[in-house]
């Protein structure tokens, strides 16, 4: 059985090689099915991740977030932990966290709430057909989620990232989103 390491170096490999034209019109594509969910409708705040490298492109999330009058938070990494705090324009962020934008300094407008009304849409590096997710292997949603997070949880990948075959060994401190997206596959828990 391959190690969490094992798998996210493979699956980085393969999202690595997409070309820009194929991520781009992938992330289109995963953008229009989270517009159209009932999830993403009826959030007033929407906390959000900023793509990095060959992640599902997030901007045009934000832009048609603003455009609905939703609240877009997204993370600050703190030490070992991570806050989610409000931006209004996508020139609030600057280069954080390895390289990755964050809200910047200046910004203290943090999400306060419990989040029983906000949609929390999250990065991932490797999926199953559980949900069971690897990160990049920091753990900052999983403790962020563990604080009493109690919104919805929407992961955003392409198809590749989904393993056809095989289980993520989850531990015990793991978080699954509630639905994982791609351009072709819906994971949901079974109601």
């Amino acid at each position: 059985m391959e190690t969490k390491k094992q798998i996210r170096r493979a699956v980085l490999e393969k999202r690595n090689q997409m070309t820009e034209s194929e991520r781009a019109q992938k992330s289109r594509i995963i953008c229009g099915r989270l517009f159209a969910m009932e999830e993403f409708t009826a959030a007033q705040d929407i906390l959000l991740y900023a793509s990095y490298g060959s992640e599902v492109e997030t901007n045009s999330v934000f832009v048609h977030a603003v455009s609905l009058g939703k609240h877009v938070y997204y993370p600050r990494v703190e030490g070992e932990n991570m806050r989610f705090f409000r931006i209004h324009a996508l020139s609030e962020l600057a280069e954080g966290y390895k390289g990755i934008r964050e809200p910047d300094l200046q910004n203290e407008d943090m999400f306060c709430g419990d989040g029983t009304d906000a949609l929390l849409i999250m990065p991932g590096v490797a999926f199953d057909e559980e949900r069971n997710r690897i990160g990049y292997g920091k753990g900052f949603y999983d403790r962020f989620l563990q604080g009493g997070f109690a919104g919805y949880k929407i992961a955003l990948c392409f198809s590749l990232q989904i393993l056809s075959q095989g289980r993520i060994t989850a531990e015990k401190t793991d978080i699954r989103p509630d639905r994982v997206l791609s351009e072709n596959i819906c994971l949901e828990e079974n109601l």
